[in-house]
């Protein structure tokens, strides 16, 4: 065999050698791209974008306190977060997140993380709590399956103790220990708290695609999944398979129900925001125009709402174009009183541009917690004990 032949030989296979070893130990959060976020989308849990995944380390030490990452401060914002997260759960003075490349959990208080759980599960879209110690965490498969895993964290080991559930749970919804859901137009709750975990069929639904949310323990609010073309509607089904219409014939509707379901925010194409007493169907608009699930409710005033606003809505056909990511907004925080039609705006000319989504109040409503669109990032903002700023009413 002539020599230069013989080298060209060593040489190619040195070379699928180098790659196949490249393709192994390559880790999959490092294939994840740095696009903007597509939140909820068609996308049955919500498309919150890809971005790169945090190393091991970069933001704190396994089970100890001291984070090389130093929080970000914006006046009365704070950066909490400066990796992109899956979901979060604020109780008391620290904050519990999921890192979204890896599944690593960690908690952030008096501005220092603690890695809580090393247990490795990348590619995580959603995190949801359901207690600070359990949660689900939310990705798709190899066969663009939803996979859904419950874990607990083990503060002995560090680590994270569960199982996946059934797959395509398509929209999931938590009251503490229990979880309700929708697949394939079924209803049906899971019970944690009792080993093993129980199941409750409701019903199936002789409808499309719908978004779940669980307002009181005995009533499911579903809603059409939005699309700008399309008429939305939203039912309220009660535990024993009655479904009863609440809203409908609003194009590009979207909702949001308080934790109580007395009242429900909706939205139409215009991103017009209103809300609905469903004791006495009495509808009112109010002065901002936002999506429902920008917006987050008090639990202390029943009549108040904190919610992220676009200072100014780029043209598009909503709500899709800003699902799909092909508008951004440029939010500002706003409190309103729903009952007085009262808009107060938190955060005029904000030091830095933002779309929140998720947002979250503090148990005392001093902080308002929510993840940056643009970046996954997370971020608080404290609120003011009076507001001074203007006021908008309607």
């Amino acid at each position: 065999m002539p020599k230069k032949f013989a080298i060209l030989i060593i040489l190619a296979v040195l070379l699928g050698i180098a790659a196949g070893a490249f393709l192994v130990f390559q880790s999959p959060g490092d294939n994840l791209s740095n696009t903007e976020s597509e939140e909820r989308d068609y996308f049955p849990f919500g498309r919150a974008g890809d971005a790169p995944a945090p190393e091991p380390g970069e933001v704190g030490t396994l089970g100890e306190a001291g984070a090389t990452e130093t929080a970000n401060v914006f006046g009365a914002f704070t950066e909490l977060w400066s990796a992109p997260v899956a979901g979060f759960s604020a109780s008391g003075d620290s904050v519990r997140l999921v890192d979204r490349g890896k599944g690593h959990i960690y908690e952030i208080r008096n501005g220092s993380s603690t890695r809580l759980s090393n247990t490795t599960i990348p590619g995580i879209h959603e995190a949801v709590w359901m207690t600070p110690t359990s949660l689900l965490l939310r990705s798709l498969g190899d066969n663009e399956e939803i996979k859904t895993y419950y874990g607990e964290i083990l503060a002995s080991t560090t680590s994270l103790d569960g199982f996946y559930l059934q797959n395509d749970l398509e929209q999931v919804a938590v009251r503490g220990k229990s979880l309700a859901y929708l697949s394939y137009s079924a209803v049906g709750i899971l019970d944690f708290s009792k080993k093993p975990y129980a199941k409750k069929n409701i019903a199936t639904l002789p409808l499309g695609e719908l978004i779940l949310e669980w307002p009181r323990a005995e009533t499911f609010a579903l809603t059409t999944k939005s699309a700008h073309n399309n008429i939305g509607y939203l039912y309220f089904l009660n535990e024993k398979g009655t479904i009863t219409k609440v809203l409908g014939n609003i194009q590009g509707l979207t909702t949001h129900a308080s934790p109580d379901g007395s009242a429900l925010l909706y939205a139409n194409d215009s991103l017009t925001l209103s809300i609905l007493e469903t004791k006495n169907n009495v509808s009112k608009v109010l002065p901002v125009r936002t999506l429902p699930e920008k917006c987050v409710w008090s639990k202390k005033q029943a009549s108040l709402i904190y919610c992220a606003a676009p200072e100014f809505l780029p043209s598009g056909d909503y709500p899709d174009s800003w699902y799909q990511g092909i508008v951004s907004f440029s939010d500002s925080l706003w409190k309103i009183d729903t009952k007085t039609g009262v808009a107060t705006e938190l955060s005029d000319n904000p030091p830095f541009d933002f779309d929140a989504i998720r947002p979250v109040l503090a148990p005392e409503e001093d902080y308002l917690y929510f993840i940056n669109k643009k970046g996954l990032t997370l971020w608080s903002f404290k609120l003011p004990a009076a507001e001074t700023a203007s006021s908008t009413t309607r």
